[in-house]
């Protein structure tokens, strides 16, 4: 139908904002010209949502399978144009300060991606503005975020936390301290569930965000691909974690932790990228290029060839250390000294061809 194109024409749109979204972030690269195409694109945005909302009624009719996948890409969408909105309303973001009229119509448009994704699927329309307001508790504190502006259960960030590490890559003791520091820091840390938010276009999702699989394409295994979770974590908000399950033919998998500007392909981030932190599954090595760490020894294990095992990674954002546990097994810290300047994420860089790897969310893992 007529309404159908309007709405996939209008998601192509929304998926090329959240990309140039994500350009424009970086004061670093950040061109005044894709600003003014990023603001451009906004606006059209804007418009196809209030299009779209006129037509209301007609999205009744949709089927459910077209109405599943149709949702699918607008909430994956709609997650980075938010965390965009996020790192702006924290101070992370300085767009604002050189085009502010990027923020108001990045409002406009999550208000209006509500309203139509709500019409697909049959939902009430949420507020975005009320899940902005709810990031700072009552003492002004942040609170630890995912990129759809949503808080995550646990500890306020406290902004007067101090760092603190020894050398990096003292792989002894999980995060400070043997196996009662295990237990410890399984009762304390965060509980979030973790979906996957930004990925490679050659990597297939689930349905539900919480599997990946790069497609077995045959020959040798030249291209790497990388993604993103969901759920970030800043300097001061405690310690948190994510549980991911290591499906067939991951023995070239890294795993670990990075901030949002990963890139996504053609990019061997695990040697290039300063923002990553990652422990190689298939060799047991740790890889960080900001910390000149590169196929250093950090685990015997062969995780990427057990298929079904589950590797926990820990960040302890007040002490800036990032650790593993496998199957249960502590191996250790991984890293000290953490650069915590950026939010990071749960990340995967994937060179083997037909790997599969899902998150694991524990038992009462909170939305």
């Amino acid at each position: 139908s007529r309404v159908k194109e309007k709405l996939d024409d209008a998601i192509s749109r929304l998926k090329y904002v959240s990309e140039v979204l994500v350009e424009v972030s970086d004061p670093d690269t950040r061109q005044d010209y894709v600003v003014q195409q990023c603001l451009e694109a906004l606006k059209v945005s804007v418009s196809d949502m209030t299009d779209l909302i006129a037509c209301r009624d007609q999205m009744e009719l949709f089927d459910e399978a077209y109405r599943a996948s149709t949702s699918t890409k607008m909430k994956r969408h709609k997650r980075l144009v938010a965390h965009f909105l996020e790192e702006i309303k924290s101070g992370e973001n300085d767009l604002v300060q050189q085009a502010p009229a990027v923020e108001l119509n990045v409002v406009s448009l999550l208000e209006g991606v509500e309203t139509v994704l709500a019409a697909i699927t049959g939902g009430q329309t949420a507020d975005p503005q009320a899940n902005l307001a709810r990031v700072s508790n009552r003492r002004g504190m942040p609170m630890q975020t995912g990129p759809d502006g949503q808080p995550v259960p646990g500890h306020h960030a406290d902004p007067n936390a101090t760092a603190a590490g020894g050398a990096d890559g003292d792989a002894t003791g999980m995060l400070g301290g043997g196996a009662s520091a295990v237990e410890y820091y399984i009762e304390q840390e965060q509980q979030a569930r973790h979906t996957f938010a930004r990925f490679s276009a050659k990597l297939k999702a689930g349905h539900d965000l919480l599997k990946l699989t790069k497609p077995a394409q045959g020959g040798i295994e030249m291209s790497n691909t990388s993604a993103l979770g969901a759920v970030g974590f800043r300097l001061g908000s405690g310690v948190h974690s994510f549980h991911v399950r290591i499906g067939a033919n991951c023995s070239r998998l890294l795993v670990g932790f990075a901030d949002w500007n990963l890139p996504l392909d053609g990019y061997c981030n695990s040697l290039k990228y300063q923002g990553c932190y990652y422990l190689h599954v298939g060799n047991g090595t740790l890889w960080a290029p900001d910390q000149g760490i590169e196929r250093k020894p950090y685990t015997y294990e062969a995780i990427g060839m057990s298929q079904g095992s589950v590797l926990k990674a820990v960040v302890d954002t007040n002490n800036r250390t990032i650790g593993f546990v496998w199957n249960d097994v502590n191996l250790g810290v991984a890293f000290r000294n953490v650069t915590l300047t950026r939010t990071l994420y749960p990340a995967f860089e994937v060179f083997s061809n037909g790997c599969t790897f899902e998150f694991a969310n524990p038992v009462g893992a909170e939305d």
